[in-house]
């Protein structure tokens, strides 16, 4: 059993955090299995180089200091502690799952393999949740769903954002970020996780049409993007086409027929009007950036003043009204500036080239 856990740590892990629950207000089951794990990588050796971009993540994080101290100085109070908080959450678990998996000397193919896996199947049962949210199997999905919210007291209900059904994930951006690269995965690796063509095609079309449930701009856009890209990778001899291929084609002109304000189907008019027509998909495009960036009222307008104000160390963790949101980068930007955005970039850069070696 003991052998069977260390082979499979990763796989285990990677459901954890997928599927953690929240334990007490803002507090996921990982958030504690993650301290575990700094704790236990406090006291183990490591590499020099993963060290060496750890220290890029620091070198960030001490612009993000200097510039507070120079803020406050001004006269700025400090942010409340959520948000400093928030600041930390996602960078360093990224970090700590960095190290932990550079710890492992023998990752290897067949390692990946296992992980893609897990991550496909995970998207499969998430998706399945986002249906029955769609329709509305309250019985079964409030239970599931209150599990998921922050801040639960007691039974909860998350059945859906506007018509935008995200499953487990409770936000449509995470949704479609989770499963662009399941889409991604299985478009470009599918048949070296699943062999069996009975079971690939099925589960392929499944995950590319329930990405489509949270009517994420991520999904909107990166969906295109990814048709593209395949197009020219069978274009210039790179790949050849496969039948996820023309599944994809397939979906795409059955749902222009059947997507209707009044389908039976999809029971969502929320859909309809996002996907009807080109012109639609347009207009939520547009929308997303007008509602963003428009110079009046929009979400971003005070987090570019903001950075305007602070360009070279940006604003630290002071109390600036910024925004801080519908964006992953516009934060790093606000709290570092131009150099910690630097910083932070090399680190990601670093990880890539890093773990391509």
């Amino acid at each position: 059993m003991i052998r069977l856990l260390e082979k499979n740590k990763l796989s285990i892990l990677l459901l954890v955090i997928i599927f953690s629950p929240y334990i007490y207000t803002s507090v996921r089951f990982d958030h504690i299995v993650l301290v575990v794990m700094f704790l236990y990588l406090l006291f183990k050796k490591h590499d020099l180089l993963p060290i060496k971009i750890f220290l890029l993540l620091v070198g960030y994080y001490l612009i993000i200091v200097v510039a507070t101290f120079f803020q406050i100085m001004n006269g700025y109070e400090l942010s409340p502690i959520s948000p400093i908080l928030d600041s930390f959450e996602w960078y360093l678990r990224g970090a700590i799952l960095f190290l932990f998996v550079a710890r492992m000397k023998n990752l290897g193919y067949v390692e990946i393999i296992s992980l893609s896996r897990v991550y496909v199947f995970s998207s499969v049962i998430i998706g399945m949740i986002a249906v029955l949210q769609l329709f509305g199997v309250d019985s079964v999905v409030n239970p599931i769903l209150s599990l998921y919210e922050t801040g639960r007291s007691g039974d909860r209900i998350l059945h859906s954002i506007n018509g935008r059904y995200s499953s487990i994930l409770a936000q449509p951006v995470s949704y479609g970020i989770f499963f662009l690269f399941s889409v991604s995965i299985l478009m470009f690796y599918g048949e070296k996780l699943i062999s069996r063509k009975l079971f690939r095609y099925p589960i392929f079309l499944f995950v590319f049409l329930v990405s489509y449930l949270a009517i994420s701009k991520v999904i909107l856009i990166g969906i295109p993007l990814l048709i593209l890209f395949r197009v020219l990778m069978i274009l210039i001899g790179r790949s050849k086409f496969k039948v996820e291929d023309m599944i994809i084609w397939i979906a795409i002109l059955s749902l222009m027929f059947l997507l209707t304000a009044d389908s039976l189907i999809f029971s969502a008019e929320h859909l309809s009007n996002s996907y009807g027509s080109i012109s639609s998909m347009l207009d939520v495009i547009w929308n997303a950036i007008y509602v963003r960036f428009d110079q009046s009222d929009g979400q971003l307008v005070t987090d570019m003043n903001a950075l305007k104000e602070n360009i070279l160390i940006g604003a630290g963790w002071a109390d600036y009204g910024a925004h801080l949101g519908d964006s992953g980068y516009m934060p790093i930007l606000v709290r570092g500036g131009i150099i910690g955005f630097l910083f932070y970039m090399t680190y990601l850069i670093s990880i890539f080239i890093f773990s391509y070696r």
